[in-house]
């Protein structure tokens, strides 16, 4: 086995948010904390720790003057690079086991290395929204003790969880089916 491969497999399994950020920067265009507040709509204390864990184990790195560093340049290492290429593909099996926010950001990282591995997940996560909201559906038709408190809040609680389930799932077949339409590829990553 290479060296190379070797130290990928070594490598310790990516959050989806620091698999995210790496995707941002590397092939989304993205080269600045600025921008990542800015155009991926992301705090920076929401994403400090998932950029200084990267940073600190080589998989970014930042250049330019001191001082503001929402100004200075963030890039991937090459080490960053091989490890993208080997674990993005992992998320697959756990897209599932993901809030949508997070599906969502999966699916972004795996349109951009492979259209048809992109899509999938989006109706994977689609998918597990609306197995979830059928069995909430199926809890709420069920109703509630109107004289027990807690029944009723359980009850409003299991409404909301079908609903919002069943428009997250609604929404994530709508987006697969609009970026299937639409996007043009190239050796299978997208090219908006």
């Amino acid at each position: 086995m290479k060296k190379r491969t070797a130290r990928i497999l070594k490598t310790k399994h990516l959050t989806p948010m620091q698999l995210f950020l790496l995707t941002l920067i590397a092939k989304g265009g993205v080269r600045t904390v600025y921008q990542l507040k800015r155009d991926a709509l992301l705090s920076q204390g929401g994403v400090r720790s998932a950029l200084k864990w990267l940073q600190e184990n080589d998989y970014l790195e930042r250049s330019g003057p001191l001082g503001d560093l929402n100004r200075k340049e963030i890039a991937v290492t090459r080490r960053g690079l091989e490890v993208l290429e080997y674990q993005w593909r992992k998320g697959v099996d756990e897209i599932l086991n993901w809030d949508t926010d997070t599906s969502l950001r999966f699916a972004w990282v795996a349109l951009l290395m492979d259209k048809a591995a992109g899509l999938e997940a989006l109706h994977s996560s689609a998918r597990g929204s609306q197995t979830v909201a059928k069995y909430f559906q199926q809890q709420a038709e069920q109703g509630c003790d109107i004289g027990s408190p807690v029944s009723v809040y359980r009850w409003m609680r299991v409404v909301l969880t079908a609903e919002r389930d069943e428009a997250e799932s609604r929404a994530l077949t709508r987006i697969a089916e609009y970026l299937d339409a639409h996007l043009n590829t190239d050796r299978g990553a997208i090219k908006c």
